[in-house]
């Protein structure tokens, strides 16, 4: 009956100083900011990825068909989408960090059987506040395809041709961010090639 008793106590300490191990560490986060449409011929793209620990990230591509992984850098290989996962495992003193997400689009803009086509217009304010409402957002291609809009800045949100203030980001003022402009082709044409324009924007 001791000998269970001390079994017991034993097992019970143990598992008691394994949750206090786990107690005693910190935890940590990763941020990983979106990735931009990305043409073929860019040949490859920079992770902009980093855990707060300041510990190394792991980084893995659902479809290394599409991209493959060495280091912070992804290479591409063909036209297509990939989700890139960004992992930190933690150490003796770092929790575990949750896994973060993001899809990369690669786009084919080199086919040599298919028409180039071009951003012909894209303008937006130089300035613009959150008491102006949504921003709607304009450009045409050459090839008349319908073109899309995208930032990476973490106060803005892009919904179709509308750029929208973000109330959780805080206040600021006079805060440049960028804003892109891409047409992906199709079966005709290839992809265009980027178009950036900065605006300066402020929250109230």
């Amino acid at each position: 009956m001791k000998q269970l008793f001390y079994s017991c106590l034993f097992f019970s300490l143990l598992i008691s100083c394994s949750e206090d191990d786990e107690t005693a560490k910190s935890s940590q986060t990763i941020t990983f900011d979106s990735f931009l449409p990305t043409n073929l011929s860019e040949g490859s793209v920079t992770v902009n990825a980093t855990a707060s620990s300041g510990l190394a990230l792991t980084l893995t591509s659902s479809n290394s068909s599409v991209a493959t992984i060495s280091g912070k850098t992804l290479t591409l290989l063909k036209a297509g989408s990939t989700v890139i996962t960004a992992s930190q495992t933690g150490n003796d003193n770092w929790l575990d960090a949750p896994e973060i997400s993001r899809t990369l689009e690669v786009f084919e803009d080199n086919n040599s059987a298919k028409k180039s086509q071009e951003i012909t217009s894209f303008v937006i304010p130089t300035s613009w506040t959150n008491l102006d409402g949504e921003l709607p957002l304009e450009a045409t291609a050459s090839s008349g395809l319908p073109v899309k809009f995208y930032s990476t800045s973490p106060y803005v949100e892009v919904k179709g041709g509308t750029l929208k203030l973000l109330d959780n980001a805080g206040h600021y003022e006079n805060t440049r961010i960028s804003v892109i402009a891409h047409q992906g082709g199709d079966t005709e044409y290839n992809a265009s090639a980027k178009v950036s324009r900065e605006i300066s924007i402020t929250h109230k």
